[in-house]
C-alpha cells in the first residue's frame, strides 16, 4: 500500500549517470521515485567478454570450417567486416590461424551456454505508475548512504572520502492505493532479456550492426525452467530508486533541452522522463521541482510552459496524421502510437541543427514501436498460434519454406534477415504476447498470410510489392543502427525517410490512401 512508503524507505543507489557534463550540483535535480522490489529467481545477467556478432561468428564457426565470405554471406554481414571479426577472434586467441575453435574458444562457448540456462536471485523493480517493470535486473540491492535533514526526509550523501557532499533530493510517493503486484515469470524473463540488450548497445561494439536487436533470444523459454523463474519472497519491498535530471553543460544540446538520467547507471531514459512529466501534471511539488531544471534550458521556461508546448506539439502531430491518412485513422488502435512518432518527428523539426544522435533515436525508435503494436494488432485478428509447427528446422527446407509464402503472399523478394527466422523463434511470437522480437513476429505474419485470401498483407501487397523492404528498413533503423551529430543534415533525412516509410506501411495494411511528410507539412 502507499502508505508503506515514506521517510523511513529505503534509498537505493545504482550510480546513474549524465550523457554530457551535467553542470554545477546546485543544478540538477536530484530524485527519489517509488518502486516495489521484488526478490526473484531470474536469468543471470553478465557481462559478456565478446560481442554478440563476434560470439555469432564464433558460433558458426563451431560448428563448420566456414571461410570469411561464407560467414558474411550467412550472417548478412559485409565481407571486410566478417575478416575483420574472424582476425580479432584469432589474435584473442578463441580461434586458431585455420580459424578453427581453440580450447579457449570452445570453453567459452560452453560458458555462454551454461550462462543462458543459470537463474540467480536478483531483484526487479515494478512502477506504481505504468506496473510495468523497469528493464533491469539488479544482483543485489544497492543502499544509497543518507542522513534525515531538519525537515525529516533523507538526504543524499555523495561524493568520495575526500571530498563528500550532502545532496537534497525531491522524494515522490506514489500514486494513492497504489499496490504491489507479484511479477510472473515472463515479465521477469522480459526484464532480464531487455536488461542484456541495452547492455548490449551501451557496449564496446553498440550498434555495430542492426541484427543484433533482432538476433536470437538472449534468454530462451524453451531451455529454461520457467517454474522456477519467479518471486522467492512472498512481500514486495517498497524502495526508492535515486536519479537526476540535469541541463547539459556541453555537447549539440548545451543549454538546449533537459534529461533524467536512467536509475541503474545507463545513461538517459526518455521513458523515464515522460513518466515524469505524466506525474507531474498531478502533482504540483514536483512539477516546482521541475521548474528549478527546466527553467535552465532554452525549451521552455517552466513546466507549465513546457507542458503547454508538449500539449500543442501533440495537437499538431495529430493535426498532421489525419492529413498523412485521413480521418479514418482514428479508428485504429495504431493512431496513438502513430501521433507519438510524429510528436517526436516535430520535435526533431523543432531543434534543426541542435539535434544530436539521441533525437534521431528517438523518432526512429518510435516508427519502431508503430511496427509492433501494427503487428501485434494483426495478430490478435489473425491468429498465428501453433504455426511454427509446420516450419522445418531445416535450413534450406526451412528457406523454401519461407519464399513460398513470400511468392504466394504476392511479394517479390524477402529481406535476407527475415530468412533466419528459427522455428524456436515464431514459437515466441505466435504463442504469446511478445511483440519486441520484431522480425521473428513479421515472418509469422507472412507465413499466416499464406493461407488467408483475406488478409490486409495480401491486400498491401497488389498496392506495394516492395512493402517487405519497407519494413525492414525501419526495423533496421528502430532497432538502433544509426547515430548522427548535430547539423548532419543526412541523419535528419533518414529520419524522415522512415516516418515516410511508416505511414506508406501503415496505409498499406489498413486500407488507407497516405499522404509524405512533405506533403502534409505543406500550408
Amino acid at each position: 500500500m502507499a502508505a508503506s512508503f515514506g521517510p523511513e524507505t529505503q534509498v537505493v543507489w545504482y550510480a546513474p549517470r549524465a550523457h554530457a557534463k551535467p553542470g554545477p550540483r546546485r543544478d540538477r535535480g536530484y530524485l527519489l521515485w517509488p518502486a516495489w522490489a521484488h526478490r526473484v529467481m531470474a536469468p543471470e545477467v553478465r557481462d559478456r567478454p565478446l560481442n554478440p556478432l563476434a560470439l555469432a561468428v564464433l558460433r558458426l564457426l563451431a560448428a563448420s570450417r566456414a571461410t570469411a565470405r561464407e560467414v558474411a554471406i550467412h550472417l548478412a554481414i559485409h565481407p571486410e567486416l566478417a575478416a575483420f571479426v574472424v582476425a580479432d577472434l584469432q589474435g584473442s586467441g578463441y580461434l586458431d590461424p585455420n580459424a578453427g575453435l581453440t580450447g579457449r574458444g570452445r570453453a567459452l562457448l560452453d560458458d555462454e551456454r551454461d550462462a543462458a540456462l543459470s537463474l540467480v536471485p536478483g531483484w526487479v523493480f515494478r512502477d506504481p505508475w505504468g506496473e510495468g517493470l523497469w528493464p533491469f535486473v539488479a544482483r543485489e540491492l544497492s543502499p544509497a548512504q543518507t542522513s534525515i535533514n531538519d525537515r525529516g526526509y533523507p538526504d543524499l550523501e555523495l561524493g568520495t572520502t575526500g571530498k563528500p557532499w550532502t545532496q537534497r533530493a525531491f522524494m515522490q510517493r506514489p500514486p494513492e492505493g497504489a499496490a504491489a503486484r507479484a511479477p510472473e515469470a515472463r515479465e521477469i524473463l522480459r526484464a532480464a532479456d531487455q536488461h542484456r540488450r541495452i547492455a548490449r548497445r551501451l557496449g564496446r561494439y553498440a550498434r555495430s550492426h542492426f541484427w543484433e536487436e533482432d538476433g536470437p533470444d538472449l534468454f530462451d523459454p524453451k531451455r529454461l525452467d520457467l517454474a522456477r523463474i519467479a518471486e522467492i519472497e512472498a512481500e514486495a519491498h517498497p524502495v526508492y530508486l535515486a536519479t537526476f535530471l540535469y541541463v547539459p553543460q556541453d555537447g549539440p544540446d548545451q543549454e538546449l533541452d533537459w534529461h533524467v538520467c536512467d536509475f541503474f547507471g545507463r545513461d538517459n531514459s526518455l521513458d523515464l522522463r515522460r513518466r515524469i512529466v505524466e506525474v507531474a501534471d498531478g502533482q504540483p511539488l514536483l512539477a516546482r521541482e521541475l521548474d528549478r531544471v527546466i527553467g535552465k534550458t532554452v525549451v521552455a521556461k517552466d513546466f507549465a510552459d513546457y507542458r503547454q508546448r508538449q500539449r500543442q506539439r501533440l495537437a499538431e502531430a495529430q493535426l498532421l496524421l489525419d492529413r498523412a491518412l485521413t480521418l479514418d485513422i482514428r479508428r485504429h488502435p495504431i493512431q496513438g502510437a502513430l501521433a507519438r512518432m510524429l510528436d517526436a518527428w516535430l520535435e526533431l523539426r523543432e531543434l534543426d541543427a541542435f539535434a544530436d544522435g539521441r533525437r534521431c533515436d528517438s523518432v526512429l525508435s518510435e516508427c519502431r514501436k508503430v511496427m509492433e503494436g501494427l503487428f501485434a494488432g494483426l495478430r490478435n485478428d489473425w491468429p498465428l498460434t501453433g504455426l511454427w509447427r509446420r516450419i522445418p528446422k531445416d535450413r534450406a527446407l526451412r528457406d523454401a519454406e519461407y519464399c513460398a509464402a513470400t511468392k504466394e503472399v504476392g511479394f517479390a523478394r524477402l529481406p535476407d534477415l527475415w530468412r533466419k527466422v528459427w522455428p524456436d523463434q515464431l514459437s515466441r511470437v505466435t504463442d504469446s504476447a511478445n511483440t519486441w522480437n520484431l522480425r521473428p513476429l513479421l515472418m509469422a505474419t507472412l507465413l499466416g498470410a499464406q493461407n488467408e485470401p483475406e488478409h490486409p498483407l495480401r491486400r498491401a501487397a497488389i498496392r506495394r510489392s516492395d512493402l517487405l523492404d519497407l519494413i525492414e528498413s525501419v526495423v533496421n533503423l528502430g532497432g538502433g543502427a544509426s547515430h548522427y551529430r548535430a547539423g548532419q543534415h543526412d541523419g535528419e533525412a533518414e529520419v524522415r525517410s522512415a516516418v515516410d516509410k511508416t505511414l506508406v506501411i501503415v496505409g498499406s495494411l489498413l486500407g488507407l490512401p497516405v499522404c509524405s511528410i512533405s506533403e502534409i507539412e505543406a500550408p
